[in-house]
């Protein structure tokens, strides 16, 4: 029971601001877990304490401890849940079409920075701002940081462009992509940078992107179809371009509501289909 008292001092001590956030992070789980084992061992049942995550049936133990130890866990365990999820995520926010960053080409990532600290927790950022966001894809430029790194992800999971084949976590580093066929079609592409807006665009269909890993080998995939657009839709932010740059019809650009309204999906996969 002195080991528990004596994390929690440490973390008050520290006033959660000066130690590093993989240690917080680490510190946290542990706070967390030896609190509701405690609660736990302390005879509450699961269901007094489920809404900390605790599942299974009810303990029913003595607890041989003084009372201050008890009255800190029980105090401990909401703000420890609520910690332990704010350092999990690091949530950055997007940039919005206007700002000048977004209009700058990015710079190549040197090969000693590849597979470095501080590129992977950028990387682990950008995977908690996609997923936080509901998108399919992001660019390093589009949380204002001016490097050649996208990532492409899409779960299976319905998305606003419909149901999609699963793709796994895609970290491209340097990217480099390819036309391996000219023959264009066009989708309704948004983006989280041009919240709001929907704009048809048409694009190569087969492509080779070529990039490096976090391992920092080289590899090169193909893609077709829709994949081969949210490559090039990613890897244009790295060249300062958005997807209304390549709007080639004005009246081909819709706020997301009338979008959905008027069905303009529809009418283009009737058009791709021509």
């Amino acid at each position: 029971m002195q080991e528990l008292l004596s994390i929690f001092q440490e973390v008050d001590d520290q006033r959660l601001g000066n130690a590093k956030r993989h240690d917080l992070h680490e510190m946290l789980h542990e706070m967390l877990m030896i609190a509701l084992l405690t609660m736990l061992a302390v005879g509450r049942s699961c269901a007094d304490i489920e809404d900390y995550g605790c599942v299974g049936n009810s303990w029913r133990r003595e607890f041989q401890a003084d009372s201050e130890a008890r009255t800190v866990v029980t105090a401990w365990i909401p703000p420890a849940v609520f910690l332990v999820h704010t350092w999990r995520m690091a949530v950055r926010k997007i940039i919005r079409m206007g700002h000048p960053a977004l209009r700058r080409p990015a710079a190549e990532v040197p090969a000693e920075d590849i597979g470095s600290e501080a590129l992977h927790r950028l990387v682990a950022d950008m995977i908690d701002t996609l997923h936080d966001y509901g998108g399919i894809g992001l660019a390093a430029p589009q949380i204002n940081e001016g490097i050649r790194l996208a990532i492409v992800e899409m779960t299976g999971e319905a998305t606003r462009y419909g149901d999609l084949a699963p793709v796994p976590l895609t970290v491209c580093i340097n990217p480099v992509i390819d036309v391996l066929d000219s023959e264009t079609a066009g989708f309704w592409e948004g983006c989280l940078s041009v919240p709001g807006l929907r704009g048809f665009v048409e694009r190569p269909q087969h492509v080779r992107v070529s990039f490096t890993t976090m391992q920092g080998k080289r590899r090169a995939v193909e893609a077709k179809g829709f994949l081969a657009t949210v490559f090039q839709h990613e890897f244009d932010h790295l060249d300062g371009k958005l997807f209304v740059d390549h709007l080639t019809q004005p009246g081909k650009l819709a706020f997301e509501e009338e979008f959905v309204r008027y069905g303009l999906a529809a009418e283009s996969q009737a058009a791709n289909r021509e």
